[in-house]
């Protein structure tokens, strides 16, 4: 028991140096917390990418799919579909993407053969990563629609 009556003694002879140290240390604890709880309070907003988007074939369901999807995640470009000005609008970052949907593209994709998109991008961005990301992920959630389709007339 004597010891805690000397720790004790101790605190209460130190008691303003102690009540300084704890008041700075709340100070600076609710301090650090109001400013992180504002700076991550901002609210994320999605940066849309610059996109010019041709369709070499007759509009289809999947094509304007496509499209309405991609326009939900990007800004569509309007471009005269010219070599020389998508250049220019690539050169000058006008537009981040080129895609174009060629001929019989939808066909061969229904048909489960392997239907390649025209895409055109500067080279090593994240905008163009993103874009291809979109677009795959798009195409594979198509794949398995027609797979499941597939399978369930299989069965009936």
């Amino acid at each position: 028991m004597q010891v805690f009556r000397v720790y004790f003694k101790i605190i209460k002879k130190n008691l303003p140096q102690l009540l300084i140290y704890i008041a700075v240390f709340v100070t600076l604890n609710t301090a650090l917390v109001k400013f992180t709880a504002q700076s991550t309070a901002a609210d994320f907003t999605d940066t849309k990418v610059n996109l010019a988007f041709f369709c070499d074939e007759e509009q289809t369901d999947f094509t304007n799919g496509l499209k309405a999807f991609l326009s939900q995640h990007a800004k569509m470009v309007k471009l005269k579909d010219k070599k020389e000005v998508l250049q220019d609008a690539l050169f000058f970052q006008d537009v981040s993407y080129i895609l174009r949907i060629p001929l019989g593209f939808t066909e061969d994709f229904l048909h489960g053969m392997d239907a390649q998109l025209q895409k055109t991008s500067i080279p090593n961005t994240a905008s163009a990563i993103h874009l291809d990301t979109l677009i795959n992920r798009y195409l594979s959630t198509a794949r398995l629609y027609l797979k499941s389709t597939a399978a369930s007339h299989n069965r009936n």
